[in-house]
């Protein structure tokens, strides 16, 4: 009986969260614009952020004075 219950929550929950971003980020066509502008932006200073921790930043100096820091 709890498999059951647990499926029944699992697939509600679904339709849920489609409906909240439906009424809260694209219920307009300004809206969709924006959320998908916010989307681009943050993807785009993430993959920044990537790529810099992974070939240009230098942490050896942390490292070296990490008790300069605590």
């Amino acid at each position: 009986m709890a498999p059951s219950n647990l499926q029944s929550r699992s697939t509600s929950l679904l339709p849920s969260v489609w409906g909240w971003l439906r009424r809260n980020l694209f219920s307009t066509w300004y809206n969709s614009l924006l959320t998908l502008i916010s989307v681009w932006v943050v993807y785009q200073g993430g993959r920044g952020l990537w790529v810099w921790m992974f070939t240009q930043a230098q942490w050896t100096v942390l490292q070296v004075n990490l008790r300069l820091f605590l």
